[in-house]
């Protein structure tokens, strides 16, 4: 096309008279002079300018390589820039070496870090022309002034002539690795108790310390709330309900042992008291730890009456003892199984139920009564279990013990009437060592235990023969011997007295005497 504009030109152009008129070849060798002359020139570049930047700033990798490759001109010593131990208010100091690994000089220059904590100085170079010769370096001093304990990363940009790229800045003291669990297990506790656990650790990492806040206070009030700080700051305990944790602040020296105590003061039954706490670290990094618990109330009852388990599951048992002659003892038997999660020590006390508060009959369904421990009496009227007394003539045996966690134990009642008479007694089974809220019988309920009743009887002896007649005539002082026949159908032994007396009339005296 070229060549083509240049002849429609020459004819346009006016014509030179024959005798200077060119010929085609020399016309053609003009041309292609003048094609050369506008053609783009392609000169050997000076090597000090041979490379073009191989990628933007923003692109370039954060850490330079450990070994120069041919699109680097500068070696970093050290490729990373690195702090691991400082204090708020301080001020440190690292040096960053610039090798030149090219053939030729070069310069080069280097932007500030961008967070307010890092600085940079001004580039030191061997010489005063701002040159780095092969070879030699140039260095910076990159200040560190941190205002927190917690991580710092940045970079400072370095620029040379034939590429750019990063150097890293980073600051950050050794974690702390605290020998913790994720989840503060303090198990079971009855209601209106209260539970201690220590939960003693190591940190195998850095010193550290940590705040312990509520989740809740941290996501409503937020990490910069000033009553949270001041809070946090005054120590003692974490209160959140229904547990506490102390301290507060916990100081974690490095490769030291360290001990969290947790209470558990449970208000209601439940299987799942969770509260979720925070245990933030004054390296700005925050962990989450549960603390969980389980509440429960005392829950016994009665298994099993002589090796047969009860028609109903009633609070307060009746147990009719058999009818018992005077001065014997009969016995009968009853279970108990412990459905509570937690071992539970128990007593046995009795208290006299007066005759009024039997049942009508012998039939103990006829009324259904529930005694109470405050109305016949309180802990004052207690009578001991394993020794009973006069009025209250029944034992229990075991009378105190301990009943572990799903365990059951087997008591002995023992029934020894003093007189033909129907008494009866209530036996509280009272827990020991838990608190009020726990136990049966609170807030109206019906307290633990049995309604014993038992009937003293006394069947006449039986004497044979009923009489004795002594034959006529009897010699004067003579010893005259008749046989007697005494039999006892009770179970029991019986005291036996005899009293001997002589009718009117007959002159003679009477005697007495005792027998077994």
């Amino acid at each position: 096309r070229l060549v083509a504009a240049e002849r429609a030109a020459r004819e346009r152009a006016p014509q030179r008279p024959g005798s200077e008129r060119a010929s085609l070849e020399q016309e053609e060798a003009e041309a292609d002079a003048l094609r050369r002359m506008r053609a783009p020139l392609d000169f050997l570049r000076n090597p000090r300018h041979g490379r073009k930047v191989v990628m933007a700033a923003g692109d370039a990798p954060r850490q330079p390589p450990k070994v120069p490759h041919p699109a680097m001109s500068f070696l970093v010593t050290p490729p990373v820039v690195f702090f691991g131990s400082y204090e708020v208010g301080g001020c440190y100091e690292a040096t960053v070496e610039f090798r030149n690994v090219d053939a030729v000089s070069r310069r080069l220059r280097v932007l500030p870090p961008a967070s307010a904590s890092f600085s940079v100085s001004l580039v030191q170079y061997p010489g005063e022309e701002g040159h780095v010769a092969p070879g030699l370096h140039a260095k910076v001093q990159v200040r560190f002034a941190p205002d927190s304990l917690g991580d710092y990363e940045d970079f400072a940009l370095v620029q040379t002539e034939t590429d750019s790229f990063p150097v890293p800045l980073r600051a950050q003291r050794p974690p702390p690795l605290l020998t913790l669990p994720e989840v503060l297990d303090l198990g079971w506790c009855f209601v209106g108790g209260r539970k201690e656990v220590s939960f003693a650790g190591e940190n195998r990492g850095g010193a550290a310390r940590f705040a312990l806040v509520p989740r809740a206070a941290w996501e409503d009030k937020g990490a910069g709330d000033a009553d949270l700080a001041e809070e946090v700051a005054r120590g003692g305990a974490c209160d959140a309900p229904p547990f506490t944790v102390w301290p507060r602040l916990l100081d974690t020296p490095a490769h030291a042992p360290y001990d969290l105590r947790a209470a558990y003061e449970p208000r209601n039954v439940s299987l799942d008291h969770r509260v979720e706490l925070l245990m933030v670290c004054d390296n700005c990094h925050v962990r989450p730890v549960a603390v969980v618990g389980r509440s429960c109330a005392v829950d016994m009852h009665l298994d099993q009456v002589d090796g047969r388990a009860p028609a109903f599951a009633l609070p307060q048992h009746a147990v009719r003892m058999p009818d018992t002659a005077v001065a014997g003892a009969a016995t009968r038997t009853v279970r108990y199984a412990n459905r509570t999660p937690l071992a539970i020590e128990y007593r046995w006390d009795l208290y006299e139920v007066p005759r009024e508060g039997l049942p009508d009959s012998q039939l103990l369904g006829d009324r259904v009564r529930v005694y109470a421990t405050a109305s016949l009496g309180g802990e004052a009227a207690a009578v001991d279990a394993a020794e009973g007394s006069p009025a209250v003539p029944f034992r229990i045996h075991p009378a105190a013990g301990a009943l572990p966690a799903g365990g059951v134990a087997e008591f002995t009642l023992t029934f020894a009437p003093a007189a033909p008479l129907l008494t009866g007694c209530f036996a509280h089974l009272r827990v020991a060592g838990v608190p009020d809220a726990a136990l049966p019988g609170k807030d109206g309920g019906t307290e633990l235990g049995l309604q014993v009743m038992g009937r003293g009887v006394a069947p006449p002896l039986v004497v044979e023969p009923p009489a004795v007649v002594a034959p006529a005539p009897l010699g004067v002082d003579v010893e005259h011997r008749f046989p007697l026949r005494v039999a006892n159908p009770a179970a029991a032994p019986r005291v036996v007295e005899w009293q001997v007396g002589l009718s009117e009339g007959s002159g003679g005296g009477g005697g007495g005497g005792e027998g077994a």
